[in-house]
C-alpha cells in the first residue's frame, strides 16, 4: 500500500470530483468517496501473493459494490466501472510485487 498510496489519494480526489458531475450533486460525490474508501480497504487483500488480486476483485464486486449501491442509492455507471478497474490494476501491481518478494525469500 505504501507504494501506491499517493496514487490512491489522487484517484480518490479525481473520482470524487467526477462523481459530482456524473451523479449531479454532493450526494453522488460522497457515495463515490465511500466506494473509494472501501475499495482502498479491500486493496489490503491484494498483498496476498499469487491470488490476492482475484480475492480483492471478488470482494469488491460481490460485497462492496452491492453494499454501497444499496446504501447510497447510486447506480452503476462508467465511473464505477473505471473505479473498479483502476483499483484492480493497483491490486494486480501489489500482488505481483508481493509474489516476487515471496519467491525471492
Amino acid at each position: 500500500m505504501v507504494v501506491t498510496y499517493p496514487l490512491h489519494l489522487i484517484l480518490v480526489v479525481l473520482f470524487t470530483a467526477l462523481a459530482y458531475f456524473v451523479y449531479n450533486g454532493v450526494e453522488g460525490a460522497l457515495a463515490i468517496l465511500i466506494l473509494c474508501i472501501l475499495y482502498s480497504v479491500a486493496s489490503f487483500v491484494a498483498l496476498i501473493p499469487f491470488v490476492g488480486v482475484i480475492l480483492q476483485a471478488g470482494a469488491m464486486h460481490y460485497f462492496i459494490e452491492p453494499f454501497v449501491f444499496s446504501l447510497t442509492r447510486i447506480y452503476p455507471t462508467w465511473l464505477t466501472s473505471a473505479i473498479f478497474w483502476a483499483y484492480v490494476a493497483m491490486g494486480a501491481f501489489l500482488t505481483v510485487i508481493m509474489t516476487i518478494v515471496y519467491l525471492l525469500k
